[in-house]
């Protein structure tokens, strides 16, 4: 059954009084025209006076206002902008208001869960547990001690694992440079090279313009969790390791980014639970959340989640963005990331 809502009825009655105002208008031509008794031309000129004022206050005043409002609505229940902000006004009269105070009963603050989400990235290797300075300057130690030895990829490794925990710890910033992201994820590849050895590659490849693309903004610590999960789930187990390829393309609206393995890959089954887990919306209970949480921990695997970096860009950018898999056994996998096209301003490059 169709509901009809107050917005739905008020178009209705000025439908009404425009044809109103035709007819009285008509009426008051041929009134003029055939001499008719002032008293009934001046009744008619009232109407039409009276049904002109409606329609112009329906047509400047209700309609944009209603229109704006139906667009703060369903932004809001999409999931494109972080915050309902709506004057006080009689708006609890539209179809979308249903939907909306559905949503709002089920969801918590999007900025509280942006800000609990990106504190997972801040804390990637130390878990809070230990002062950045005295990593760095341990760090920087063993570095100066290797050159003094000779140890020049020894001093390398060290050089890069301390710039990537660098980056991961400071700064905590919601969008970084292509660039910028592209450096940490070629320290913290260093490192791992120096682990399992030159079989394990890293190619980087761009299908549109390089340097414009690299200026390009995404979200901070997006790359490098992708890569560590080729690396955890795909390469680490074979024993010739294997080549890890990162491709960016775009569009006038949109930014492409494929990591791709040429490891085991996973099941048909598991790969649809885990794009199903993907595509989840951000907003879950907080009990839920950490239940999460705790359950990754158990796991050993203390890499960023790729569930976290996809609801950080669905927080981010709405819930049409986020991250994709396509994987076959024995094939590899590519985690796919969509995310509109974000230019860094002039001040950042």
């Amino acid at each position: 059954m169709k509901r009809y809502t107050i917005s739905n009825f008020i178009k209705i009655t000025v439908m009404l009084t425009a044809i109103f105002v035709f007819l009285s208008f008509a009426a008051l031509l041929y009134m003029l025209f055939h001499n008719t008794d002032i008293v009934y031309i001046s009744v008619s000129i009232i109407m039409c006076i009276a049904g002109g004022t409606v329609i112009g206050g329906y047509l400047f005043q209700v309609r944009p206002s209603i229109a704006s409002l139906q667009k703060t609505y369903n932004e809001f229940a999409n999931g494109k902008t972080i915050t309902l902000q709506i004057e006080p006004s009689t708006h609890m009269f539209l179809t979308e208001e249903e939907e909306l105070i559905n949503r709002l009963n089920e969801l918590i603050d999007r900025k509280e869960l942006l800000e609990v989400s990106n504190k997972q990235g801040e804390y990637l290797a130390l878990q809070n547990q230990i002062h950045p300075h005295f990593l760095y300057n341990t760090l920087e130690a063993m570095r100066g001690d290797a050159l003094v030895s000779g140890m020049k990829t020894l001093a390398n490794v060290a050089a890069a694992l301390s710039a990537f925990f660098r980056y991961t710890i400071s700064d905590m910033q919601f969008l970084v440079t292509v660039e910028e992201e592209l450096e940490n994820v070629s320290n913290y590849f260093l490192v791992q090279q120096y682990r399992f050895g030159e079989n394990l590659k890293l190619e980087i490849h761009f299908v549109d313009d390089e340097e414009q693309i690299k200026r390009l903004k995404i979200p901070k610590l997006t790359l490098q969790p992708l890569v560590e999960n080729s690396v955890y789930h795909g390469l680490e187990t074979q024993e010739n390791r294997g080549a890890i390829s990162i491709t960016f393309d775009q569009t006038e609206q949109h930014l492409f980014i494929s990591v791709k393995d040429s490891g085991k890959g996973m099941a048909e089954k598991k790969l649809r639970e885990l794009n199903d887990s993907l595509n989840e919306t951000p907003f879950k209970s907080m009990e839920k959340y950490y239940m999460d949480k705790q359950a990754k921990k158990k796991t050993g695997h203390t890499g960023i989640a790729l569930k976290n970096v996809s609801q950080r860009i669905k927080l981010l950018f709405g819930d049409e963005y986020g991250i994709y898999i396509f994987s076959a056994m024995g094939v590899g996998t590519n985690v796919r990331v969509t995310i509109p096209r974000q230019e860094a301003a002039e001040s950042d490059v």
